[in-house]
């Protein structure tokens, strides 16, 4: 299982979306593999380049798929998946923090 669960907005307005895979996001989260895509998201496993251990830890990276973000009703699911996961975060130390 992964350390971490990150939920982040990225992409420009008109960016079609692509794999990440190979990318670096907000110049800390390398993605190395795509675990999945749905309707509302894309999510990804990816190395946390911030924390000051070897090997770094893999953690899930999930974004909105570009087209979406700007809709009113992803983001409101978007953000109760992520307070969800906060919750559960509270009882299980392997997930642990979240990027809004």
């Amino acid at each position: 299982m992964f350390g971490k669960i990150r939920q982040i907005f990225s992409g420009g307005e008109n960016q079609p979306t692509n794999s990440l895979v190979g990318k670096v996001l907000r110049q800390r989260y390398q993605i190395t593999e795509e675990l999945g895509s749905g309707g509302m998201g894309e999510t990804y496993v990816a190395i946390d380049l911030d924390i000051p251990t070897s090997p770094k830890p893999k953690c899930v990276v999930k974004r909105i798929k570009p087209q979406q973000k700007h809709n009113p009703h992803i983001i409101r699911l978007f953000r109760e998946e992520g307070a969800a996961l906060y919750k559960l975060s509270q009882n299980y130390d392997r997930i642990n923090s979240f990027d809004w």
